[in-house]
């Protein structure tokens, strides 16, 4: 015996049940309004660094040339410093010396004398230690040399 399904009744389906009677009409709950338009964006410049910005004088940005000498305040850059305690002292340190004398340029060139005057002391601060610790390497360095070269003659017996 072969069981088979039950057979297929239409229905009539003509919407939704019709609302109950005794139910009481469904009040949303109160939201406060949203505003027409939200508020103006101002952005701000409080957390930038002026040396990034430039002087701006009524709206217009004053450009400076690159190549005309004695432009912005001339605090000074120890570029040529860093550079040589970079390849010759003390490689980390003169990293960052040279990163603040970049910096010091930039503000030089933009005016930001506030600014220019604190990178150029850390410029100044990180060679001065990156100067000292590369010279005390080297002091410690030479000596030991010259004291291992000096062991190693005497331990060595010539024929």
């Amino acid at each position: 015996m072969e069981d088979s399904p039950p057979a297929y009744q239409e229905k009539d389906v003509a919407g939704p049940p019709p609302p109950d009677t005794a139910t009481v009409d469904f009040q949303p709950p109160p939201y406060p309004a949203y505003p027409s338009q939200p508020p103006p964006y101002t952005p701000s410049q409080d957390n930038v660094p002026k040396c990034l910005i430039g002087p701006r004088i009524q709206g217009y940005v004053t450009l400076h040339n690159e190549s005309e000498p004695g432009t912005g305040t001339g605090e000074p850059d120890y570029l040529g410093l860093s550079i040589f305690t970079l390849l010759c002292c003390c490689l980390p340190l003169g990293i960052a010396a040279l990163i603040y004398s970049v910096k010091t340029r930039k503000c030089n060139k933009y005016g930001d004398t506030l600014e220019a005057q604190r990178n150029s002391l850390m410029a100044k601060k990180m060679n001065m230690w990156s100067l000292g610790i590369g010279l005390c390497l080297l002091l410690i360095y030479i000596p030991l040399k010259v004291y291992l070269l000096v062991m190693q003659s005497r331990n060595h017996s010539y024929p």
